[in-house]
């Protein structure tokens, strides 16, 4: 059975004032989580405008 695993995701999103912050590095299981994570854990987080992994997934042969 695979186990899920935290993976790093950089996170673009705009605060209160209406800037810009990029690249906040998250760990989580997927891109929708990583989402999450910073609408819930950054209070003055209005919305995300940009997330990609870090690490691109590879094809297992």
């Amino acid at each position: 059975m695979l186990k899920p695993c935290l993976k790093p995701y950089l996170i673009g999103y705009v605060n209160a004032h209406y800037e810009d912050v990029d690249d906040q590095l998250v760990f989580a299981y997927d891109e929708a989580h990583a989402t999450k994570i910073v609408l819930e854990t950054y209070q003055d987080a209005k919305f995300v405008f940009q997330s990609r992994p870090i690490v691109e997934q590879s094809a297992a042969a």
